[in-house]
């Protein structure tokens, strides 16, 4: 019923085409039926990742490895568009999901792009979305979103990023670390930040 109600929402408010990057936890030959009963176009297979987020008692984010580290998932999501691209009448189009920049490891990101490549269906990916994302993947590869993504070389013309509000980050001697917001503005992030305010260089 979930998803049944967001493409009719979608449609109702004036979208012709959805992007879905999740789809809800129902069985996915159900999902296909809808799409052909809702009358749109959608882009969908079902998302995957090598890594899932948690919060702690206290309010803390922290990330745990799959075992699996996300290949089952792009299995699935392999085998959906081989047997559902182009059903009903081409309305319903592959699109492979890894689902966050930083839930997903280099080399899972390099077999989707590989994948995508040899089913010639583009990349979505939700990246540059929050604060949390950005020092995730600053700590751990030593750079800003937007250049991990293109290191590991799942930037290209058929890859829609999600969100991507965070487009950089610089550090330098007087100011500490900073990270380059959707208008161009600057953030600093070398001191706590009021939660209702941010400091703009």
């Amino acid at each position: 019923m979930g998803r049944k109600y967001a493409l009719y929402s979608a449609l109702r408010n004036g979208a012709t085409t959805v992007l879905d990057p999740g789809g809800g936890p129902d069985a996915l030959d159900d999902y296909v039926a809808i799409v052909g009963q809702t009358g749109g176009r959608v882009f969908f297979s079902p998302p995957f990742r090598s890594h899932d987020i948690f919060t702690d008692a206290e309010g803390r984010h922290y990330y745990e490895e799959r075992a699996d580290r996300g290949r089952p998932g792009l299995k699935v999501a392999v085998d959906f568009i081989k047997k559902f691209h182009g059903a009903h009448n081409g309305r319903l189009q592959g699109i492979l999901n890894p689902a966050q920049a930083e839930t997903c490891e280099p080399s899972l990101l390099k077999e989707s792009v590989a994948a995508a490549k040899e089913l010639n269906i583009p990349i979505h990916i939700h990246a540059g979305g929050n604060f949390r994302e950005f020092l995730e993947i600053l700590n751990k590869y030593r750079k800003p979103v937007a250049e991990y993504l293109a290191d590991v070389g799942i930037l290209g013309p058929r890859t829609t990023l999600g969100h991507m509000a965070i487009t950089g980050g610089h550090s330098g001697p007087d100011w500490g670390l900073r990270v380059d917001g959707p208008d161009g503005n600057p953030f600093r992030l070398d001191r706590p930040m009021e939660s209702s305010r941010h400091d703009v260089l």
